[in-house]
């Protein structure tokens, strides 16, 4: 036998003595993973269980509410003169602003109050000169201890275009003399109760107090709060309190913002009035309705700033 016949025999004796000894010659040695990303996806099984419940079909096609019925049974029974169009209750469900406006007032033009969760007026949050735009900005801090608003002068309360302008101050006395000359002066206009431009609401009160008839106990709106020209934005505390503007810049319209999740600071998006002009006109020209802080699919987005406001 020749030596090559040799070695062929040799190295086939060998592989059968291996392939006896290990199932597959070319499988490497098990080894327990020590991660599970180690693991086969082949080799999982599991079963995924919710924590919760589904919920029933019913409640997933059920319309979400957007006014509270004990505040709108409010305003139903003691309110006929205004409207409600929306409520807002905070995260912790334990306050709930009122969205609402007056038979006379313009159109898209809103004022605001505070209710309790049960329907228990606490307080009008903004003055009578003031208009709230955008009501579905209206917003409540994380926390559930800030409201944020955009609001501005109201339409009939400009006066001669003096920036800025103070809300009417209440005077019981229907004989006090304007206090300041927006002529005159370039400070915040002040007037009293018999402004030419005082509310309806103000008038049948002191119509009432003169005919012997009790007013209605709804407390009177805030007095001295700042209003400009264009859309600011405010915030308010969660008893409807302590009004502020968080921005003073009449040369900007302040037309979105976001809470920062510590309910410190507030991201705004604010754009120039030619600037806002040219988008209504460009929302115009193709027949869409201007929501200037929606996406609606289109490449180019409003020339705004973002701006960061600590409160």
């Amino acid at each position: 036998m020749s030596l090559r016949n040799i070695t062929k025999i040799f190295f086939f004796g060998s592989l059968l003595i291996l392939s006896g000894c290990q199932k597959n010659i070319f499988q490497s040695p098990s080894v327990a993973p020590v991660a599970m990303r180690d693991v086969p996806a082949l080799r999982l099984n599991y079963r995924y269980e919710a924590d919760v419940p589904a919920p029933p079909e019913s409640a997933k096609n059920a319309p979400v509410e957007d006014r509270s019925a004990a505040v709108q049974t409010d305003y139903d029974q003691n309110r006929t003169q205004e409207l409600l169009d929306k409520t807002i209750a905070s995260p912790d469900k334990q306050k709930v602003v009122a969205v609402y406006h007056r038979t006379g007032d313009v159109q898209a033009e809103f004022r605001l109050d505070m209710y309790t969760a049960d329907g228990v007026f606490l307080r009008k949050i903004t003055p009578d000169a003031m208009a709230v735009h955008f009501p579905d900005t209206i917003v409540w801090s994380p926390d559930s201890t800030t409201l944020a608003f955009v609001a501005m002068t109201r339409a009939g309360e400009q006066g001669n275009g003096l920036p800025p302008v103070t809300q009417p101050n209440q005077n019981t006395n229907s004989n006090s003399a304007n206090t300041n000359s927006p002529a005159n002066s370039n400070t915040p206009v002040s007037n009293t109760a018999t402004n030419a431009n005082s509310e309806t609401s103000t008038m049948d009160a002191e119509a009432n107090a003169n005919s012997g008839i009790p007013a209605a106990p709804t407390p009177a709106a805030p007095t001295g709060i700042l209003t400009f020209r264009t859309e600011q934005i405010y915030t308010c505390n969660s008893d409807g309190a302590g009004i502020k503007p968080v921005t003073q810049n009449e040369g900007l319209i302040y037309f979105y913002y976001g809470w920062s999740p510590d309910s410190a600071m507030l991201a705004s998006l604010a754009a120039t009035y030619k600037e806002w002009q040219f988008l209504q006109y460009q929302a115009d020209s193709k027949g869409e309705m201007f929501i200037p802080w929606a996406d609606r699919g289109s490449s180019k987005k409003p020339d705004a700033s973002a701006v960061w406001t600590m409160l």
